[in-house]
C-alpha cells in the first residue's frame, strides 16, 4: 500500500504512454513532529507518543536527552544556567579580595588613620601637663584615641573570604571599642558644661561627681554593659552563608546573624550616647572658644548618623559584595571627622601655636567668659 501511494505521487500516466513526472515534495514522514532542538524538552501534543511539541528549559534548568527527552532537569544549589541549556555552570565566588583596588584603598585609608592616632597619642604624651592636653581630657584622651584606632581594626576583616571569625570580629569590634570612645567624649561634653554650669548652679552635686570620679564611674558602667551586650552578641554570632538568590551566575559569601536582639540593643546604646553627647555640646555653645568643641562635636555626630542611615538603606536595596564597601566606608567617616575636628585642632595648637597653649591664655578666656555671663 505504502509503496502505490509512493508511485502515484511519483508517477502520472497520460494516455497510453507512461511518463514519469517527479513534483517538489517531501516523501510522507511517519512521524507527527520534527526533532526537538537542544536545550529542548518533548511536550506530548495529542493522543500519539510520536507527535509532542517542543518546549524551552527555564534558567537554572538544563536538557539532557540521555537522561530524559520529557522533563529538564534542575541545576544544583551553587550553579546556573540560561533558558535553553543542555548544561548547568559553576557560579563565581563572590567577595572582596585584599587585591581589589578599592579594597587596597580603604586599607591604606585605615592604616594612615591609626597611625595618626599613633601620632597624636605621642604628641599629647609629650605635652600631657599642658593646658591643651587637660582641656581635651587629660588621660582619657589617651583611651579614647586607642578606642579610635581599635574601632578601625573592624575594616580588616571585611576583606578576603568570610569566615565564623571575620564575620564576628568586623561587626562587634567596631560597636564596642566605638562605644567606649562615645562615652568618653559623651562625659567629656557633659564634664565642661559642669565645670562652668552645674558647678555654678548646683555645686554639691559638683563636688560629688569630682570626688567619686563620676567620669571614670560612667564610661566603665557603660563599657561593661555594652562588653555584655557585644558578649550575647559572640554567643549568637554571624556565620557566612552563601547567598544564591541575589545574583543567577554569582555566589555571595555573607555574614547572616542567627540573632538580631544583641545587635539592636548595642546600636541602640550607641544612639543613645551620640544623643546625649549632642546635647551635651549644644548646651555648651556658650563656652569660652578652648572649651568650646560643640561644632565639632555635633558635625561628628551628624556624620555618624547620616552615614549608618546610608549604609543601611543601601544594605536594603542592595545584595551585592560593594554593600562591605559601603559599611567599611560608613566607619571611615566615622572615625576621621572626630579625628580632624577635636584632636587634629588641638595638636596644631601644640605645634603651631604655642602661645594659645599657656595657663594665662585659658585664664584670660575664662575670666572673660565670667565677665560675660556676670553680666547677663
Amino acid at each position: 500500500m505504502a509503496m502505490t501511494l509512493h508511485n502515484a505521487l511519483q508517477c502520472n500516466h497520460s494516455g497510453g504512454n507512461k511518463t514519469r513526472r517527479v513534483y517538489p515534495y517531501m516523501v510522507p514522514y511517519s512521524n507527527c513532529s520534527v526533532q526537538c532542538k537542544p536545550g529542548h524538552k518533548q511536550v506530548e501534543d495529542g493522543p500519539h507518543k510520536c507527535c509532542f511539541k517542543c518546549e524551552k528549559c527555564p534558567s537554572n534548568y538544563y536538557f539532557n536527552h540521555t537522561a530524559d527527552l520529557y522533563s529538564c532537569l534542575k541545576c544544583d544549589q551553587y550553579e546556573w544556567s540560561e533558558a535553553g541549556s543542555t548544561s548547568c555552570q559553576k557560579r563565581s565566588v563572590e567577595f572582596l579580595h585584599f587585591s581589589d583596588v578599592i579594597s587596597i584603598l580603604i586599607l591604606l585609608s585605615t592604616s594612615s588613620f591609626m597611625l595618626l592616632c599613633l601620632g597624636v597619642a605621642v604628641l599629647f604624651a609629650m605635652h600631657y601637663s599642658t593646658p591643651v592636653v587637660r582641656s581635651a581630657g587629660g588621660s582619657m584622651c589617651f583611651l579614647m584615641l586607642g578606642c579610635l584606632a581599635a574601632s578601625s581594626i573592624s575594616i580588616f576583616f571585611y576583606f578576603g573570604e568570610p569566615s565564623a571569625l571575620s564575620c564576628a570580629l568586623q561587626s562587634w569590634t567596631f560597636v564596642c571599642f566605638y562605644t567606649v570612645f562615645l562615652s568618653c567624649l559623651t562625659v567629656r561634653s557633659f564634664l565642661i558644661m559642669c565645670i562652668f554650669k552645674m558647678a555654678v548652679y548646683l555645686p554639691r552635686a559638683h563636688a560629688l561627681w569630682m570626688k567619686y570620679n563620676g567620669q571614670w564611674l560612667l564610661v566603665a558602667g557603660v563599657s561593661l554593659l555594652q562588653l555584655l551586650l557585644c558578649g550575647v552578641w559572640i554567643a549568637n554570632q554571624a556565620t557566612p552563608e552563601k547567598d544564591t538568590k541575589s545574583f543567577k551566575d554569582q555566589l555571595l559569601i555573607i555574614c547572616i546573624f542567627r540573632n538580631m536582639t544583641a545587635p539592636f540593643l548595642c546600636v541602640i546604646l550607641m544612639c543613645i550616647l551620640s544623643g546625649l553627647c549632642f546635647c551635651f555640646s549644644y548646651m555648651g555653645t556658650d563656652l569660652p572658644k578652648n572649651y568650646n568643641e560643640a561644632k565639632a562635636i555635633t558635625f561628628s555626630m551628624f556624620l555618624f548618623c547620616l552615614s549608618w542611615a546610608v549604609f543601611f538603606t543601601a544594605s536594603l536595596v542592595s545584595h551585592s559584595k560593594y554593600v562591605q564597601v559601603i559599611k567599611a566606608l560608613v566607619e571611615l567617616s566615622c572615625l576621621y571627622p572626630i579625628m580632624f575636628t577635636y584632636f587634629i585642632p588641638k595638636s596644631f595648637i601644640i605645634v603651631f601655636q604655642p602661645a594659645k597653649n599657656t595657663q594665662e591664655y585659658f585664664q584670660n578666656a575664662i575670666q572673660s567668659y565670667t565677665q560675660t555671663v556676670s553680666r547677663m
